[in-house]
């Protein structure tokens, strides 16, 4: 399903604001349904962090200034073993901490992502990040389980240890940030 944003257009609504009531919205239905969702904004090329998040975000991720949607995508990222972080969060499911239809809202993941889990078929740098929040990790815990899986230190996961570090577990609230710079998002 694609979720437009059809306000943020032309019609001058806050894109930051037209955002966060769509996150808002999309993650309390994905709790209870299955479905991919597109969030969909007339102009992506010119959406903004809010001032304070963005001047706070770049003060403690290096690099971030001066990025934005314009640079130039990075290559596809490599396969990882899923580890303990696919293990930790089935073993969640199993025991009805988590229904699989929440627990791929909460990572940003497909159905056909979820089924690999199990399946223990290799999962790709930003899935791994989206396990790590998704199972609300401390950052210093979510490298540890990152390394354990292969995963080298990148970008994405200081802008993820950011947020998790603040107590935002929203995998959606770290993907906008990634969005502004141009980072790939998490999920799968």
């Amino acid at each position: 399903m694609a979720f437009p944003l059809i306000s943020s257009g032309v019609y001058g609504y806050p894109k930051a604001q037209a955002i966060q009531v769509a996150v808002e919205a999309i993650e309390a239905f994905l709790q209870k349904n299955d479905m991919t969702v597109y969030l969909v904004t007339f102009f992506g090329d010119r959406f903004e962090l809010d001032d304070a998040l963005r001047k706070d975000l770049e003060a403690h991720v290096s690099g971030l200034a001066g990025r934005s949607r314009g640079d130039a995508p990075r290559a596809e990222p490599a396969a990882h073993p899923t580890g303990a972080l696919g293990a930790t969060l089935l073993q969640k499911v199993a025991r009805g901490e988590l229904t699989p239809v929440a627990c791929r809202a909460k990572a940003n993941l497909s159905r056909d992502a979820f089924d690999g889990l199990a399946s223990g078929r290799p999962i790709s740098a930003q899935t791994a990040l989206a396990l790590a929040v998704a199972l609300e990790l401390a950052p210093s815990r979510m490298r540890e389980m990152l390394g354990q899986a292969g995963v080298a230190p990148c970008k994405e996961e200081e802008v993820a240890s950011y947020f998790l570090a603040r107590g935002i577990c929203s995998v959606h609230a770290i993907n906008q940030a990634l969005f502004c710079y141009a980072l790939p998002l998490l999920g799968g």
